[in-house]
């Protein structure tokens, strides 16, 4: 059996009527239905629309849907027809246009027509360049092609300039493997693992995907790849919240697009890789009584198990604005929990800080939260509040009071905006074009980046000093 006619009209109530036809009837044992799939083709994409069951009455089967209003005519497809267990060819025309008013769908060419308008739209908006800040039209076009783990997708999904498309079979390759086998034997195994026979499980572990923006105009591969590299996390936090998982991105190509095909350029691993400490030994984090400690307090205190966790997310965000923010919650979250409510925030003089108003600050607000334990952790540990402060051997050195509150305007900035860099088309305020002279005057002449470096460096020492004032049984 298989379909050889089908019709979709639109009655005078907006039902739409789905017959068809089939070129020999089911035998009159049998009393299935047909069940029918609709996809709709729409300018975002072309997407499962509906499933509904074809009653057999006389010479037809027949089906009905209400659809949802909607300000376009809608094109749909029969793209499945099944009856029982059974896949029928379809041999008749089976794209259809929805009416302008009630009556049959447009089938042939006209529908066709129609699709064709829709693909080519589909097309304008998705298959558009990416442009770094001051591209020109002339700039040179690359392709950025970058790998990530951790996402599991069954079907393309595209934005705008940018393509996520499913990678069949494991990322954990033959020479993982052997890599691993090369130092079993030390451990006292008697046998290594074939590379060549992978568990199966593996792969469901680790799906992977690349993400691929084609058409990318900049003056240079490195701001090519800058950009792609800060859509893509953006992307893939989004995909975290739609999936339910964190991908994580690896490496990525670029090559630059010629004459039809695309010449590599370069290859990197995605991260700013190790820039923990590199000295060794009693003093630079490998003393064992400590580690023993340390590890003997974590088993005992789940909050500081916590913390620890959340400042572990902190270093691993690449973003120097996310880190920022985390490394401020995380002190501002352990200050809630430490401090007394509405205490006044002193001075060295012993004096309350004012506010802009008049009033003292407490410990109810952000900044004298954040000063107050960062007093407490400096006398804990015996250390200069000047430790805290960006190039506290300078005499332009901020004190610790105005240093927090340059730390409070970042995360103000960053939480209220959702990230420090302005959006393509939007002027910066003049309050982030003040603390953006102030960073670029603590990098003096590194500039900019030389300041966030900085500040990062002294965000991340007031969170050691304090979580290992936590761990030492100091605080």
């Amino acid at each position: 059996m298989e379909v050889s006619r089908a019709k979709l009209v639109t009655d005078a109530s907006g039902d739409v009527i789905v017959e068809l036809q089939t070129d020999a009837a089911p035998p009159a044992t049998e009393s299935h239905d047909l069940n029918v799939t609709l996809v709709s083709h729409e300018e975002i994409a072309s997407e499962f629309f509906a499933n509904l069951n074809c009653k057999h009455q006389g010479e037809f089967w027949l089906g009905k849907f209400r659809p949802e209003p909607t300000n376009s005519r809608r094109i749909l497809e029969v793209t499945s027809v099944r009856h029982a267990s059974q896949s029928l060819p379809i041999r008749c025309e089976a794209l259809f246009v929805e009416p302008e008013s009630p009556g049959e769908w447009i089938n042939g060419d006209g529908a066709y027509e129609q699709l064709d308008d829709v693909k080519e739209r589909r097309r304008q908006l998705f298959e558009v360049p990416i442009k770094t800040e001051g591209a020109a039209e002339d700039c040179p076009s690359f392709r950025v092609v970058m790998l990530v783990d951790n996402l599991l997708l069954t079907r393309p999904q595209l934005v705008p300039g940018i393509q996520v498309l499913p990678i069949s079979g494991p990322l954990v390759s033959a020479s993982n493997i052997a890599a691993l086998n090369s130092i079993l034997g030390s451990f006292g195994f008697d046998q290594s693992w074939d590379p060549n026979r992978l568990p199966p499980h593996i792969a469901q572990q680790r799906p992977t995907a690349a993400l691929v923006a084609p058409h990318v105009l900049a003056p240079t591969g490195e701001e090519a790849q800058r950009k792609c590299v800060g859509l893509a996390r953006r992307l893939l936090d989004l995909f975290a919240l739609r999936r339910g998982d964190t991908p994580r991105l690896l490496l990525g190509a670029i090559g630059r697009n010629h004459d039809g095909s695309v010449l590599l350029e370069g290859l990197w691993l995605e991260g700013a890789g190790y820039k923990g400490n590199l000295a060794g030994g009693f003093i630079s984090g490998e003393d064992q009584h400590g580690l023993l400690a340390q590890w003997n307090m974590l088993d005992t205190n789940p909050r500081i198990r916590l913390w620890i966790s959340l400042y572990a997310d902190a270093l691993a965000d690449p973003r120097w604005d996310y880190r920022a923010l985390r490394c401020f919650n995380l002190l501002e979250g352990i200050a809630s929990e430490i401090l007394p409510q509405a205490a006044q925030v002193l001075d060295p003089s012993g004096a309350p800080f004012p506010q802009p108003n008049g009033r003292p600050y407490t410990t109810t607000h952000a900044r004298g939260k954040i000063y107050q334990l960062v007093c407490m952790v400096t006398d804990a540990m015996n250390e200069a509040t000047g430790s805290h402060v960006p190039n506290a051997h300078a005499s332009t050195a901020p004190s610790l009071w105005e240093w927090i509150g340059m730390w409070v305007s970042i995360r103000n900035e960053v939480a209220h905006t959702g990230s420090w860099d302005i959006p393509d088309g939007q002027t910066a305020s003049a309050k982030h074009e003040a603390i953006k002279r102030e960073i670029e005057s603590i990098g003096g002449e590194h500039g900019f980046a030389g300041g966030v470096e900085v500040i990062l460096g002294v965000m991340m020492r007031t969170v050691d000093s304090t979580l290992i004032a936590f761990l030492s049984g100091r605080l």
